[in-house]
């Protein structure tokens, strides 16, 4: 599940008016899943040895959650590196859950790697991903900027 999906709805419901998701669905087809990633600060979330190894202050903590399975990913990051401090964890948000494939959690790596390391303009987060078997439409939103890309 989403780790806001609140949020999320109100996001979409944004880009829904700005016609970006009919121009997507015109050309791509369909949405089929949502993705969300977002920074987080330590918390019950990180497992104990991460938190214990890491000073509050000196990482980033990236979450990933989709809507389409009840887990979520999570890494480390350096604040002034930007590489990862941990390894990847998934926390399942309901007993039973299943996990992600592989390929969704190198999707939440590519993005972190081309939208937060590589970007320019800092970090704008949470990331929201609309997509498909063909495309993905990737809107970044930071609220108390009031920018959206």
């Amino acid at each position: 599940m989403l780790r806001d999906k609140r949020q999320f709805d109100a996001v979409e419901q944004i880009v829904r008016q700005q016609g970006k998701i009919r121009n997507f669905e015109k050309q791509a087809g369909p949405i089929l899943y949502r993705m969300m990633i977002t920074l987080e600060e330590i918390s019950g979330n990180v497992p104990s040895e991460m938190n214990a190894a890491h000073k509050p202050g000196d990482t980033f903590t990236f979450i990933c959650s989709f809507d389409f399975c009840d887990v979520e990913a999570g890494v480390l990051f350096d604040r002034k590196t930007l590489r990862p401090v941990s390894e990847l964890w998934i926390t399942k948000q309901v007993e039973g859950a299943e996990l992600p494939s592989p390929d969704w959690i190198d999707l939440f790596i590519r993005l972190l790697v081309e939208r937060v390391v590589l970007a320019k303009d800092g970090l704008t987060l949470p990331i929201y991903l609309f997509g498909n078997n063909e495309s993905q439409l990737i809107i970044q939103h930071d609220p108390g900027k009031g920018k959206m890309s």
